[in-house]
């Protein structure tokens, strides 16, 4: 997807060259015409933008199943005490 003016930045942006930061920009900034031109100009050749279309079901529904399924790779099916939390918050949050 190209960027576009108006789109939101879902993450912090930060540019570096030679270790140095060349350029920053705060999660949720809308992106202006000045903006994506200074990114090209530095190199920076992708960020997160905030997607609002409606996700496709079919495709959603096998990403919600292939993290339940990792889910409960990682965590067995009898999940200890001391992770319960962690895995009901990941359970929580879905895929997204």
């Amino acid at each position: 997807m190209e960027l576009e003016p108006g789109m939101v930045l879902a993450k912090p942006l930060v540019g570096e060259a030679g270790g140095r930061v060349t350029m920053t920009v705060a999660e949720g900034s809308k992106l202006t015409p000045d903006t994506i031109a200074q990114m090209i100009s530095k190199g920076i050749d992708a960020a997160a933008v905030v997607d609002e279309r409606a996700p496709d079901p079919e495709a959603y529904a096998e990403a919600a199943r292939k993290f339940h399924a990792r889910l409960a790779e990682i965590f067995g099916a009898e999940r200890h005490e001391s992770c319960r939390a962690l895995y009901e918050s990941l359970m929580a949050d879905g895929p997204d």
